[in-house]
């Protein structure tokens, strides 16, 4: 995941081609609900189209047991090793969830990556989450696709927030809520293709929305709460990618501090689930 550019005023009619999307209130507070045969569920696509073309490949619901499932997921990222206290739980008291908050631990906060790197790929889909986000200085919560099977590492970021943002009115509030997020399609390390913004909505740490990103041959478009936002990024993408969610500090969220930045469960990147569908006919 690579540092959000913060646009300013000139730069957002830039080549960066960063594209603000102003939605108003579009708060989605409850996720949906699995199809009680998980095989079929479908995407969360309100927009009309037809969903008879996705067939699902992966799912998490974080609702059995009462830890991160080994067998899907890491708990950090591929270039490093577990660092720092333990600052994620799953479906603790049965809440159905995976959390993920900032904890610091001789004054510093740790990053915290969750991925599925080795264990799930896929080459084209539809990937969605329904998460709420954290708040406060330093804390950046993400949801992305990336790739380092070789020299070249493509990159797709779904949702980057940054609660901390001085950029009020913009990334956040004047209580270091979020209210917009980032999406970003990468070719390859500093080769950025596009870069889009979307919001303001009320704060995405208040309630539970839904973030996705329909990938094919053909580009890329992301979707918030149903509904596709922005323009297509036209690039083609043919590798395959693994989901990472990661709460990572810094970069335009500011530094993180026990003062100005809540730790705890009460604060966390809470993820009710994960689901990634194949297009039949990508």
């Amino acid at each position: 995941m690579k540092t959000y550019l913060l646009p300013s005023a000139a730069g957002l009619l830039a080549a960066a081609s960063l594209l603000v999307q102003s939605t108003g209130a579009l708060a989605q507070t409850t996720c949906p609900a699995p199809s009680s045969t998980p095989s079929a569920t479908l995407p969360y696509i309100t927009s009309g189209e037809s969903l008879s073309n996705y067939t699902l490949t992966f799912s998490d619901e974080f609702n059995t047991g009462s830890g991160l499932d080994a067998s899907k997921w890491n708990n950090a990222i591929w270039y490093e090793t577990p660092k720092g206290p333990v600052n994620y739980d799953v479906n603790n008291n049965r809440n159905g969830k995976l959390r993920i908050w900032p904890q610091s631990q001789g004054g510093k906060f740790y990053n915290r990556t969750i991925d599925t790197d080795r264990k799930f790929y896929q080459t084209y889909g539809y990937f969605e989450i329904c998460a709420k986000l954290p708040r406060g200085i330093g804390p950046w919560p993400a949801f992305w696709l990336f790739n380092h099977d070789g020299e070249t590492r493509p990159e797709i970021d779904i949702m980057e927030a940054y609660p901390g943002s001085q950029n009020k009115g913009y990334w956040s509030n004047n209580n270091n809520e979020p209210i917009g997020y980032g999406a970003t399609v990468w070719l390859d390390t500093n080769r950025n293709v596009n870069s889009q913004y979307f919001g303001p909505f009320p704060p995405l740490s208040q309630s539970f929305n839904v973030y996705a990103v329909k990938w094919d041959s053909t580009g890329s478009t992301f979707y918030f709460n149903g509904v596709a936002r922005g323009n297509k990024v036209g690039a083609a993408m043919p590798s395959r990618m693994y989901i990472l969610l990661s709460l990572w500090f810094g970069g335009e969220s500011g530094k993180p501090s026990n003062g100005n930045t809540p730790t705890g469960t009460g604060n966390a990147y809470e993820i009710d689930y994960v689901r990634v569908w194949r297009l039949n006919t990508p």
